[in-house]
């Protein structure tokens, strides 16, 4: 059974993600996909922060999360949540002002998820926003023994099939998706002070104060500082003009 520091660590963790996913989003959404939704946790936290969304579409493959997802929106007509494995190809829905997920996606292979990425860009509208919330695959095999310790789960998850971060973000691009960022790292990771030793790279900015070799901390990041735990990887459609933070 998992400590409580680790079960309230990843929480932590998970919500900050859920935050800063929700900020991606057009200030304006009538119709919002979230793939993978569930319990629909998070296709509520989007339709509290966007009132005036007209719809909002939750697809999942387990029975049990999707009569949860039904039972959390009640008579809230506004949410319709259906059962589809996302090892298909998406239903025609219609189209999106944003497409979302929540550690979802890591559990498909890296060829379905590229397809995937290609379903997005097509059912989204010019100026949507696809924002996935993830757990990625970290540099190497003792970083991510390491994330692994952390969170009480040596060796990961089996049904995992993780991609660095990089990579997905050129999958995006390469489906045709603009604007393309890593929005948020909240990460477990290791960052050079003075002489120590490195493993974070490419840091844009960290958090105030850090001075020690290692520490759970959180970093703004054009590339993965090292090991994230949740990470809101941003991108819009072609023919949006959407502000880079």
């Amino acid at each position: 059974m998992r400590s409580t520091s680790a079960a309230s660590a990843r929480f932590l963790l998970d919500g900050a993600g859920e935050l800063e996913l929700v900020e991606a989003l057009p200030l304006v959404v009538d119709r919002v996909l979230d793939l993978g939704c569930g319990d629909g946790r998070l296709l509520e936290l989007i339709l509290a922060a966007r009132p005036d969304a007209v719809e909002g579409i939750g697809v999942d493959n387990s029975q049990p999360m999707i009569g949860l997802a039904r039972n959390r929106f009640g008579e809230d007509r506004r949410a319709t949540i259906r059962e589809h494995d996302l090892v298909n190809p998406l239903p025609d829905l219609g189209r999106f002002d944003a497409v979302v997920s929540g550690f979802a996606i890591h559990h498909l292979t890296h060829e379905r998820k590229q397809a995937l990425f290609g379903e997005v860009v097509d059912v989204l509208q010019p100026g949507g926003v696809f924002a996935n919330l993830e757990v990625v695959q970290c540099a190497t095999a003792e970083l991510h023994a390491e994330f692994g310790r952390r969170i009480e789960r040596p060796g990961g998850d089996p049904e995992d099939v993780l991609a660095e971060v990089e990579a997905q973000l050129g999958w995006m691009r390469a489906a045709g998706l603009e604007q393309v960022e890593l929005q948020l790292a909240l990460a477990w990771f290791r960052v050079t002070c003075r002489q120590q030793s490195t493993t974070g790279v490419a840091l844009k900015r960290c958090s105030a104060g850090l001075r020690t070799a290692e520490r759970v901390g959180l970093a703004w990041a054009l590339r993965l500082a090292s090991c994230a735990t949740a990470g809101a990887l941003r991108a819009s459609r072609a023919g949006v003009a959407t502000p880079l933070s």
